[in-house]
């Protein structure tokens, strides 16, 4: 059920930027030199509170942009 309430909306988007230590994701660094093709920007793995970034965290992060967009697009930041 979609609720038309803005604050809801809003709080969807607040959920989503932010973590309890106000960083959704770590800083990226850029990756340069002999190591890539071009130079890149990338999110260490030792950066990740775990050690690991799987696909299906990258993939639930990409979906949960996908449903915030379409239903509360007009409080995307």
């Amino acid at each position: 059920m979609v609720s038309n309430d803005p604050a809801i909306r809003a709080r969807g988007w607040s959920e989503f930027s932010s973590d309890a230590e106000d960083t959704p994701w770590p800083a990226p660094v850029e990756v340069s030199g002999s190591a890539v093709v071009s130079p890149v920007h990338e999110i260490p793995v030792g950066q990740i509170a775990d050690g690991t970034l799987a696909t299906d965290d990258a993939a639930q992060r990409g979906l949960a942009i996908i449903e915030l967009l379409a239903i509360a697009p007009d409080q995307a930041p």
